[in-house]
């Protein structure tokens, strides 16, 4: 049924508002069949372009950092790597995130300003980018063993497979909010008890 709407919109789009939809915005895996449905049933679907929400990348790099965590048997590192700190990291690579794609950085910038995530986080800041970092060019004391911190460079790494979209920086955002809305209002999936004479 999702592919169906999806692709009618798809096919619809110029008769409708005058325009020929080039992308196709996906959370996940879980869209490999809508993609696959633009694909073969629109007319021009050979040239709409997959882009990943961005959300859900962020999303695992913060699910992998959180893992990571429950496998620290150090003390030290224990330290280093709190729940407090990882919101943190989250919220400091998603808005390094906009900033790139703010910035219409090439795709090259974007992959050396990710890989280098994990140097700022553990406090090395020689290779940051000052428009990035307040910090750039400086190094802490601290230093890390191998054990600790390449899982971590890996796991930030993994964003580097999803640059397209990073640029882009698409979310779904405003689908997930105008589908929950309306399910609140038609009581599909949600009861609104906002409303006064709603459900208990």
């Amino acid at each position: 049924m999702e592919v169906d709407i999806i692709v009618e919109g798809f096919n619809r789009s110029e008769e409708m508002y005058k325009m020929t939809y080039k992308y196709l915005i996906a959370d996940g895996d879980s869209h490999s069949s809508v993609h696959k449905g633009v694909l073969e049933r629109v007319s021009c679907g050979h040239e709409v372009q997959k882009l990943e929400c961005v959300n859900l990348p962020t999303k695992n790099v913060s699910k992998g950092i959180y893992e990571f965590q429950a496998t620290l048997k150090n003390d030290t590192e224990k330290k280093i790597l709190t729940n407090k700190r990882i919101k943190w990291y989250t919220k400091y690579a998603r808005g390094v995130l906009e900033e790139l794609s703010k910035n219409k950085e090439p795709q090259t910038e974007v992959v050396a300003v990710i890989t280098n995530m994990s140097n700022h986080f553990l406090g090395n800041h020689r290779d940051c980018r000052a428009r990035y970092c307040r910090k750039a060019g400086t190094k802490e004391k601290t230093e890390f063993p191998p054990s600790f911190s390449v899982p971590l460079a890996n796991i930030l790494s993994s964003l580097t497979n999803h640059t397209t979209s990073i640029i882009e920086n698409e979310t779904t955002n405003l689908a997930e909010l105008y589908m929950h809305l309306l399910a609140v209002f038609i009581g599909a999936k949600a009861v609104f008890y906002g409303k006064r004479s709603g459900y208990i």
